[in-house]
């Protein structure tokens, strides 16, 4: 199914990660003339798309609150030019995902991204869960986690975590209110949150870890990299004893929080 298909309108990061980057803003790929006239809209004060025609004056006539998130013209210049990447760069992402998704299937413990055969994935990340007990392991998973992930950090893997708690646990989201932060936002009370509530969620991330980081993306690397991955796993589980019986280093967040109940 072509991009954009799935729904009314579809939005795209440009942030410098992305396979599509121009540093900053984002794209919106709609059908629906109603939809691209709020996407408009919400981008420039409510008001209508100034007038690029001589003798025409901007209206500043706002319909409604809004923001302003029009990309910059030397943004807008670089995506379009790295539109003519894009495929080339889908393709290597997904090159290399085959490549870890062949290999891994020969190691116990790592349980591979599972893609429905009448869809593709870009691979933008490529999040492995991790087995416990196929890696004899009987603590916590969220320890598992973070001693794969220490491990293959010093085999050189660009491994990391995409979000350690499912986004319900944020304090945002547990204020009375939805709003912006302010210097007292801090003062209003925050309500319990229990995991238990998202389970799915809160399970995947204490037991998976993501290849490819924001600054060494998927695909950006070399298919031979991806082998030298593979040895990198190969090692880890070869030393898996010492990775279960090491000292234990939890991660770290960065800023770090305030525990929160």
């Amino acid at each position: 199914m072509p991009v954009g298909r799935l729904g009314h309108a579809s939005a795209f990061s440009l942030n410098g990660s992305k396979l599509l980057a121009a540093g900053e803003g984002g794209l919106i790929v709609t059908n629906d003339e109603q939809a691209a006239l709020a996407a408009r809209r919400l981008a420039i004060f409510g008001e209508d798309t100034p007038p690029t025609g001589p003798g025409q004056y901007r209206a500043y006539w706002s319909h409604g609150l809004a923001w302003n998130y029009r990309a910059h013209e030397l943004t807008a210049a670089l995506a379009r030019s790295q539109l003519q990447r894009l495929d080339d760069r889908v393709a290597a992402a997904q090159r290399n995902a085959e490549i870890l998704t062949r290999g891994l299937a020969e190691l116990p413990g790592f349980v591979r991204p599972q893609i429905p055969e009448d869809r593709t994935c870009v691979f933008y990340r490529y999040r492995i869960r991790i087995d416990p007990d196929a890696l004899g392991f009987s603590g916590a998973p969220l320890e598992l986690r973070d001693r794969i992930l220490h491990a293959l950090g010093r085999e050189g893997l660009a491994s990391s975590l995409w979000q350690l708690l499912p986004l319900p646990a944020q304090p945002v989201f547990r204020r009375p209110f939805l709003g912006a932060w302010g210097p007292t936002t801090d003062l209003l009370p925050i309500a319990p949150w229990d995991k238990g509530e998202h389970p799915e969620a809160a399970r995947l991330l204490e037991s998976s870890i993501v290849l490819g980081t924001a600054d060494e993306p998927l695909f950006a690397q070399a298919a031979d990299l991806m082998e030298r991955y593979l040895e990198g796993f190969e090692k880890v589980v070869q030393g898996l004893e010492t990775v279960l019986h090491a000292p234990y280093s939890p991660v770290e967040p960065w800023p770090p929080w305030e525990p929160l109940p």
